[in-house]
Parts: C-alpha cells; sequence; structure tokens
C-alpha cells in the first residue's frame, strides 16, 4: 500500500510539472446494492482517493432503482431516468461537485445525454446513413427540459 502511495504522489507530481491530465483507472470494492460511492471504496489505499485532484465515479442505475423496487437507492429520484449516474465527489482545482445522469447505448458503447449525442457521427465510423436515429425516449423534455421561446 505505501508503493501504492508512492506511485500516486510521484503521478500528482508529473501531471502538475507538465500541466498534463492523467486518468488512473480504479476499481472499487464490493459495496452493498444501491449504497453511495465514496472515495474510501476505491480498492488498494485510501491514499489514491485522498491524493488525486480530481475524483468520477460511474454507477450504474439498476432496473430495481427505476421501478422502485429496490430496497434502497443511492441514486437521486431526478436522475432515476438514466442508465447512469456519473458523481464528481473531490475536485480541488474548482471545488465543484455533484451527479448527472446520462443513458449508454449498448450497440455504440457510448454514454449520451441529448439527441445529438445519440445521434452523432463520428469519423471512425465509415458507415453511410441515410436516416437518422431514432430518439430511443419517449419525451426529449424530459432530458433537455421545456422548449424556451416561441410563440
Amino acid at each position: 500500500l505505501a508503493s501504492q502511495k508512492n506511485i500516486m504522489v510521484k503521478t500528482v507530481a508529473f501531471a502538475t510539472k507538465y500541466n498534463v491530465a492523467i486518468l488512473l483507472v480504479c476499481h472499487l470494492r464490493k459495496v452493498a446494492k444501491g449504497q453511495q460511492i465514496t472515495l474510501d471504496d476505491i480498492s488498494g489505499t485510501a491514499k489514491l482517493g485522498n491524493l488525486c485532484h480530481r475524483n468520477i465515479t460511474l454507477a450504474r442505475i439498476t432496473e430495481e432503482e427505476k421501478s422502485g423496487e429496490a430496497e434502497y437507492s443511492r441514486t437521486p429520484k431526478e436522475l432515476l431516468k438514466y442508465d447512469v449516474q456519473i458523481t464528481c465527489s473531490k475536485d480541488r482545482m474548482r471545488g465543484k461537485v455533484g451527479s448527472i445522469g446520462v443513458w449508454y447505448d449498448n450497440g455504440s458503447r457510448r454514454f449520451y445525454s441529448s439527441p445529438e449525442e445519440y445521434d452523432r457521427k463520428y469519423s471512425w465510423d465509415k458507415t453511410q446513413y441515410t436516416t437518422k436515429l431514432e430518439w430511443p425516449h419517449e419525451d426529449p423534455d424530459d432530458v433537455l427540459g421545456p422548449e424556451q421561446g416561441g410563440d
């Protein structure tokens, strides 16, 4: 565990010296279903979470949570319509923390939060499409909020 701390200290020093972002993917310890994820849940030493500049977690929103059948849910009610909760629980640079919800498309393996993101064509995708992707959610206002302006 001391070696994990040393690696983290050197990684932070490198990132600071060269003004670069380094993404370190850490796996979590087993947490109870529906339990809120904290910095202490990072597998290995707690120093990993303590030394990082920003901590972002992704948590799947289960069907039980969405249907209200889960015994306990960590997910705020306004995010239950999504597939994944992304939470920033630590941000040394700006001090902003909070959660957002996004959907996940199994076919493309991408996260998205709007029709534009869902239908975006990337340069690596060489398929020629003739129609837009059908928005897979019932009400676009659910995602984007009510349309502003107009008559």
